[in-house]
């Protein structure tokens, strides 16, 4: 006959000391308001049972233990869940939950200023951390209450800390409107909280993982989606302006639109000012441009209205996209030129400048036209060079913050003695198959096709020559280039183009 030890305790404090607690079949109840206190030299509170009637605690009290918590047992150990049962870490030393499977808690709480660190996946419907570090150790705590206040805090924080996002916080937020935060800590203590604000939809579980990363800010992740840079607007490296640490957000819920804070320390910031939230574009493998509306601190940026989650960072005043620029172009009308660009957004835009050179060194200012400031639609402007140079001009656009930062658009080119305009466009970009390059302009001319990464890299270089006044070439991708941001050059016959083109 299987023997069964039951333990009842009501209203009454239980201690044992020096010595562990091992079920090997028994069930251990813990009466409402009634305490059961482990602790010693090997306090440990070991579950070998795989019951859920005879077996496992009925907890409707409170258990402090301050050794590790083993459930070798493979179920959720606490049963008869009524959302009043509390397990409090409490030891002087590390502790750990351990064992196979995920374990079940009703409420959960951390108060050991050396830590607790999981080695299984722990659901609980309501977490609280009085003191120390809760090490996710690329497990996932679950919080299955959507209330605000299901995870709570004193001194406490949750260390994720993963390269591979595989530390997380899931918590199932659903529907539930208001501030939830999930209150996150580096490896060497300082607090950086990252907060959701939920103002509408049904946004489901939302899962959560942060890291640090060197000054380069690499590595960059990998999983669950691949972050390929931190380059700016032309390509080049941003990591000086960007915040040494990554977000990974994820949700399963069918809409929610929030308000996302997200907090570095000190020494992740460094002298970055002017802090701004942007989120990775994992299918066009690009920063997208920051939302507008944001306000930050030294260490931390709030932007509203966020519908699209996955990989986040904060960049500085140099970020990798601060306009977003749909098109530039010249065309000639009679011995004119017309300059017209538009931009899809704009954040904190002061003025545009249209400039023109001969060599594509030395640039002379065409025209200055007020920008829109900050703006989230498609907003057209026009200029005009009434005195081109004779033969080819060059134009390119600068654009200039308001907090002076300035910076510049791909060039585009006309010839005036030939009433002509070299024109080039590329299409489609992004691209998953072949990149078809247009050039407009004279017959019979001879042009290089160079196409690189964002590092330098050439990946195709061949010379090609119209035949036609409009003439298409063709690069196959699949046979050349990985997924990716590239920079195409076409050069010749006294022109020059540049373009950046995204392959997925």
């Amino acid at each position: 006959m299987k023997n069964i030890l039951s333990l009842l305790f009501l209203m009454l404090p239980f201690l044992l000391q020096a010595q562990g607690v091992v079920n090997n079949g028994g069930k251990i109840v813990v009466g409402t308001g009634s305490f059961f206190t482990i602790s010693g030299n090997n306090s440990h509170l070991t579950n070998n049972t795989t019951a859920t009637t005879d077996g496992t605690f009925d907890n409707n009290g409170t258990i402090r233990l301050q050794g590790n918590l083993i459930n070798n047992a493979g179920n959720n150990l606490f049963i008869n869940p009524n959302g009043v049962g509390e397990i409090v870490f409490t030891g002087i030393t590390g502790q750990a939950v351990m064992g196979p499977s995920p374990t079940k808690f009703e409420r959960f709480t951390v108060n050991n200023a050396t830590g607790l660190t999981l080695q299984q996946n722990v659901i609980t419907e309501v977490l609280t951390l009085s003191t120390g570090p809760l090490y996710l150790n690329a497990q996932t705590l679950s919080v299955t209450s959507n209330a605000p206040a299901a995870i709570t805090r004193t001194n406490g924080y949750i260390v994720s800390e993963q390269t591979n996002n595989s530390g997380r916080v899931n918590w199932n937020i659903g529907n539930s409107t208001g501030t939830h935060i999930f209150p996150f800590g580096t490896a060497s203590g300082s607090y950086i909280p990252f907060v959701l604000n939920l103002t509408s939809g049904n946004i489901g579980n939302v899962a959560v993982a942060t890291y640090a990363t060197g000054n380069n800010n690499q590595p960059y992740p990998t999983t669950p989606d691949l972050v390929t840079n931190v380059n700016g607007w032309d390509g080049k490296d941003n990591s000086a302006n960007t915040v040494d640490r990554f977000w990974q957000i994820d949700k399963d819920g069918p809409s929610g639109t929030a308000t996302l804070t997200f907090t570095a320390s000190p020494e992740e910031v460094g002298e970055i000012t002017m802090l701004q939230a942007q989120r990775w574009n994992a299918a066009q493998a690009i920063w997208e441009f920051p939302l507008p509306g944001q306000s930050n601190t030294a260490t931390s940026a709030t932007v509203p209205d966020v519908t699209a989650f996955s990989p986040w960072t904060l960049s500085g005043n140099n970020s990798p996209l601060p306009i977003q620029l749909l098109t530039f172009t010249a065309t000639l009308n009679n011995a004119q030129v017309n300059l017209h660009w538009k931009t899809v957004s704009e954040t904190n835009t002061d003025f545009f400048t249209v400039e023109k050179t001969r060599d594509l060194k030395n640039y002379q200012t065409v025209a200055t036209v007020k920008a829109a400031g900050t703006s989230k639609q498609i907003i057209t402007y026009n200029a005009q060079d009434a005195q081109p140079y004779s033969g080819v001009s060059y134009y390119r656009l600068k654009q200039t913050d308001l907090n002076k930062k300035t910076y510049y658009s791909e060039v585009v080119a006309i010839n005036l003695i030939e009433n002509s305009v070299f024109a080039v466009r590329v299409f489609p970009n992004p691209t998953e198959g072949t990149i078809n390059i247009f050039i407009g302009g004279d017959d019979d001319k001879e042009y290089t096709l160079l196409l690189t990464d964002m590092v330098g890299q050439r990946y195709y270089n061949k010379k090609v020559k119209t035949e036609l006044t409009y003439h298409t070439f063709l690069i196959n991708q699949n046979r050349y280039l990985p997924s990716g941001v590239y920079l195409l050059t076409v050069a010749g016959a006294g022109h020059f183009y540049s373009r950046k083109v995204v392959i997925q």
